[in-house]
């Protein structure tokens, strides 16, 4: 938790469970975090990391006539990519300005790394440390953790370590938990597989697959199937009970019922109906297991 690194104001407790720097802050030693562009301030001296920089309504911010290189530094506009070689993978921009160049972002405001499945040389040029790593000479996320075409960066798979709702956020129905920080499913939904499904009667996109058995989204809600109804369980059951029959094997889809001498599906003589679609033992009732 971000309380436990209270030793140093400016710091955090991050996805792998270590005390690091807050955004817009530096590592200065191993007990001070020091502002960078953007980071709160008190004076000047407090944004030294950053030449050219002075504290202005308690924010560090570039002098007159230099601009924020990568948020991080502050030097005269450039006019040429050559301007920008302090940063590598940089360029200068068209309202000149040093940005990353493409499939690299911003890192630590002074670094421009490499997204998954770029060309790297080290662990160190790729974006999203320390979930991702170079291998082959390419940036590839580390094991629980996936790659997603929408996203430049790593994120966890269900049931690994997060640190924010955001970063669970790929996975339909699922949050990062308040207490062992890991992305589960949220309420009325299971995991199955890879996924979190919904539970009958709760939120679903259209089409998508529901946690019952004969069971469908029907109007942004899990619903059983025509002729089949929810029993006590959460189950989707065949409605038997009340339909035409010739024997008891026509009826045999719902426990202790029985083809009735009018030839219609109905509870055995030492069981109740209970909800139109099961049938209970009464008590002295034969029954195989303590929920029956």
């Amino acid at each position: 938790m971000d309380q436990e690194c209270l030793h140093n104001s400016h710091a955090e407790c991050s996805i792998d469970k270590i005390c690091v720097c807050g955004e817009n802050y530096y590592e200065f030693n191993e007990t001070l975090c020091l502002p960078l562009l953007g980071g709160f301030c008190s004076n000047d001296e407090d944004c030294h990391l950053v030449d050219n920089s002075y504290c202005r309504d308690r924010e560090c911010h570039c002098k007159f006539h230099y601009e924020s290189l990568l948020n991080d530094q502050c030097q005269a506009s450039c006019k040429y990519d050559d301007d920008c070689d302090k940063i590598e993978n940089s360029k200068c921009s068209k309202d000149k300005k040093c940005v990353c160049q493409a499939n690299h972002s911003v890192f630590g405001g002074n670094q421009c790394l490499a997204h998954v499945g770029q060309f790297c040389i080290n662990n160190d040029n790729c974006v999203s440390k320390p979930v991702t790593v170079c291998i082959n000479n390419k940036c590839q996320c580390i094991d629980k953790f996936v790659s997603l075409q929408s996203k430049d960066n790593c994120v966890p798979k269900l049931g690994e370590i997060c640190k924010t709702d955001a970063q669970c956020d790929h996975i339909l129905h699922a949050k990062c938990s308040s207490d062992n920080k890991k992305c589960i499913c949220r309420a009325n939904n299971i995991q199955v597989k890879k996924k979190c499904v919904p539970l009958l009667d709760s939120f679903c996109w259209k089409n998508e697959k529901c946690a019952a058995n004969n069971s469908a989204c029907i109007d942004n809600k899990c619903t059983c199937n025509a002729s089949y109804r929810k029993n006590s369980r959460g189950e989707c059951l065949l409605n038997v009970l009340g339909q035409s029959c010739s024997n008891d094997t026509w009826c045999s889809k719902t426990k202790f019922a029985t083809c009735s001498i009018n030839k219609i599906c109905s509870c055995s003589s030492n069981a109740i109906e209970i909800n139109g679609i099961q049938c209970s033992p009464v008590f002295n009732g034969f029954c195989w297991q303590d929920d029956e």
